[in-house]
C-alpha cells in the first residue's frame, strides 16, 4: 500500500487476510455498510484495504459502496484474488466494471482451487484465458472436473507437471484421464513421488500403462516413509532397485517391517550402518532386530549420539546384550530359581558369581593400565575413576546371605551402573584424545607385557576370543598381531567372554587442553601440557 492506501501491486495471502479478518469481520457484522462509510470518512486511505477484504470474502454491498462513492475503480490482480477464493458474484462485478484492467491469471487461480463455476464463467466472459498452470494446478489439487473442462474447452493444455503432481498426490482418476487423453506424459518423478507418498494404486497404474518408469528414489523414499507394500511391489515388479539409503532411512525412522523386508529380500543395505542410524534416533525395535545380524563392533559415535539425544532405553538394551550373563542371572533370581534349587546348582551359581566379580575387577585393572599407556604416549594425564568400591561392598555383603536374593540383585545392578558410567567416561576421554594409531600402539604395549599363563593374560585370551566375533577380520588381525607369544599360544580352544566390550575403534579428534566429564559413578579427567608458543 502507498501512503494514500492505494495499491500498486496486490501482494497478500489468505493467511494475511485471515489475520485481518479476525477483528474486521466482527466489526463489520456489528456496524454494517454504514459503519464502513463512517470509517472511511475518518480515514479514506483504508478504502483499498477494505476493497481487497470485500472482494476476498464476497461482501458485495461493501464493494458497490467503495466503487460508487469512494472511487475505487482500479486495482491490479483483484480479479485473480477473487477467482482464487471462489467469489463468482465478485468476479462478475469486476468484469462488468473492468476494475481489474490487467488480470491474466484469474482462470489459473480458480483452477488451482477447484472453482469450476468460475473457470467456466471466465472461459465464457473473459478473453485473457489461462496458461498451462491451470490444468497443472488442477491436477495437483485433484480437481478432476476442472481438468476435464480445461481439456475439453481450452487449448492451452498442460505440462508434464500435471501427471507428475497428480501421481504424487495420489489422484488416480486424474492420472488415468491424463494418460488416456493427453500427450504431454510425465517423468520418472511421477512414480518416484507416488511411491514416496505410499500411493500403491498409482504406482501400479504407472507401471502397467506408462513407459517412463522410476529411479532408485522410488524404493528409497517409500522405505523412508514406511510404505512396505510399495517397497514390496517395486522390488517384485521393477528393475531399478534401491540404494543402501533405503534400509538406512527406514531404520532411522523406525519402520521395522520395511527393514525386515529389505534385509530378507534385497542386497543393497548394510546392517551396520542401518543399525547405527537406528541407535542414534532411538528406534529400539529396529536395533533389536538388526543386532543379531551385525558382524561389526558397535560404533562408539552412534552410542555417544544416542546418549546425547536422550535415547536411554536403547543404550540400556544394548548394555544388557553386552552383558548377557548379568541379564540371565537377574532373571534367574527374580524368578526364584535359586530358592528351591539343589545344593549343586547353588554352588554352580556361586562359582559363576565369584568369577564374574573377578572378571569385573580384572577388566578395570586392564583398562587403567591401558589409560596409563595412552597417558605416556601422549604426554597427557588421562584418568578415569569409577566407583568399583561400591561393587566390592555389595559383593562382600552378598557373601553373608544364606540365599542369593536381593543382595546379589543389588550387586548386579551396581555392576551395570558402574560399567555404564565408566564406559561413557572412557568414550568421552577417547573422543577427546585418542586416534586409531594411538589406540593400537597402547594396546600393543599392554599386550606385550602380559603373560598368557597369568591371571590377566588368561583374561586377555578370553577377551580376544570374543573380539573375533565382533571385529572385522582386518581389525582383529591388527589386535592379534600385538599379542605376546604366550597369549597367542593360549587362544586355541578358549571360550567367549560376552561382557568385555571395552576396546573401541576410534577416529581422529582435535586435542583440547583440558577436559573433564562426571557421571554418577565415574569421571574422566584429561590434562594436556601447554606447549610453548
Amino acid at each position: 500500500m502507498g501512503r494514500d492506501g492505494k495499491s500498486t501491486v496486490l501482494c497478500t495471502s489468505d493467511r494475511a487476510m485471515m489475520r485481518f479478518n479476525v477483528f474486521y469481520s466482527t466489526w463489520l457484522s456489528t456496524h454494517g455498510v454504514r459503519g464502513v462509510h463512517r470509517l472511511l470518512q475518518c480515514r479514506s486511505s483504508l478504502r483499498y484495504m477494505l476493497f481487497v477484504h470485500a472482494c476476498f470474502h464476497g461482501h458485495m454491498e461493501v464493494i458497490q459502496l467503495l466503487h460508487k462513492q469512494w472511487l475505487v475503480d482500479s486495482m491490479p490482480r483483484i480479479l485473480d484474488l477473487s477467482a482464487w477464493n471462489g467469489q463468482l458474484d465478485v468476479v462478475d462485478f469486476l468484469l462488468d466494471y473492468q476494475v481489474d484492467g490487467c488480470a491474466t491469471k484469474a482462470m489459473d487461480w480458480a483452477a488451482r482451487c477447484g472453482h469450476l463455476e468460475i473457470v467456466q464463467y471466465l472461459h465464457a466472459n473473459h478473453t485473457d484465458g489461462c496458461t498451462t498452470f491451470a490444468m497443472d494446478w488442477a491436477a495437483q489439487g485433484g480437481y478432476f472436473d476442472v481438468v476435464e473442462f480445461l481439456h475439453n474447452h481450452r487449448t492451452e493444455g498442460c505440462t508434464v507437471d500435471a501427471l507428475n503432481q497428480a501421481a504424487q498426490h495420489g489422484h488416480i482418476s486424474i492420472v488415468r484421464f491424463l494418460t488416456q487423453n493427453r500427450i504431454e506424459g510425465c517423468t520418472t518423478l511421477a512414480m518416484d513421488m507416488a511411491a514416496q507418498n505410499g500411493h500403491l494404486e498409482v504406482v501400479k497404474y504407472l507401471n502397467d500403462h506408462r513407459s517412463e518408469g522410476c529411479t532408485t528414489d522410488a524404493m528409497d523414499l517409500a522405505a523412508m516413509h514406511g510404505h512396505v507394500d510399495v517397497v514390496h511391489y517395486l522390488s517384485d515388479n521393477r528393475i531399478e532397485g534401491c540404494t543402501h539409503e533405503a534400509m538406512n532411512w527406514a531404520a532411522e525412522n523406525g519402520h521395522l517391517n520395511v527393514v525386515q523386508y529389505l534385509h530378507q529380500h534385497r542386497t543393497e543395505g548394510h546392517v551396520t550402518t542401518a543399525m547405527d542410524g537406528a541407535i542414534q534416533t532411538g528406534q529400539l525395535s529396529v536395533v533389536q532386530y538388526l543386532y543379531y545380524f551385525r558382524l561389526d563392533a558397535l560404533n562408539m559415535w552412534a552410542l555417544v549420539n544416542a546418549r546425547d539425544n536422550g535415547h536411554k532405553h536403547v543404550l540400556e538394551w544394548l548394555q544388557a546384550q553386552v552383558n548377557p550373563n548379568i541379564l540371565h542371572a537377574r532373571r534367574l533370581l527374580l524368578a526364584g530359581g535359586l530358592t528351591y534349587a539343589n545344593e549343586a546348582d547353588k554352588i554352580e551359581f556361586a562359582t559363576w558369581f565369584d568369577e564374574f566379580v573377578d572378571h569385573v575387577r580384572l577388566c578395570d585393572a586392564l583398562k587403567q593400565r591401558l589409560l596409563a599407556k595412552k597417558s605416556r604416549l601422549t604426554n597427557t594425564t588421562i584418568r578415569v575413576a569409577a566407583q568399583y568400591l561400591r561393587v566390592q561392598k555389595c559383593y562382600e555383603e552378598s557373601l553373608w546371605t544364606r540365599a542369593y536374593d536381593d543382595k546379589v540383585l543389588e550387586c548386579l545392578a551396581e555392576v551395570e551402573l558402574v560399567i555404564r558410567d565408566e564406559e561413557n567416561a572412557v568414550a568421552d576421554a577417547n573422543t577427546t584424545m585418542s586416534t586409531p594409531a594411538l589406540e593400537l600402539e597402547a594396546l600393543a604395549q599392554l599386550f606385550q607385557e602380559l603373560d598368557g599363563n597369568a591371571e590377566e593374560g588368561a583374561y586377555i585370551v578370553m577377551l580376544v576370543a570374543w573380539m573375533h566375533q565382533v571385529l572385522s577380520e582386518d581389525d582383529f588381525e591388527a589386535v592379534y598381531a600385538c599379542l605376546a607369544p604366550s597369549v597367542k599360544a593360549s587362544l586355541v580352544g578358549e571360550g567367549l567372554l560376552e561382557y568385555a566390550d571395552h576396546i573401541h575403534r576410534l577416529e581422529t579428534f582435535d586435542v583440547e587442553y583440558q577436559f573433564s566429564v562426571v557421571y554418577p559413578r565415574a569421571r574422566a579427567d584429561i590434562v594436556v601440557p601447554r606447549t610453548s608458543s
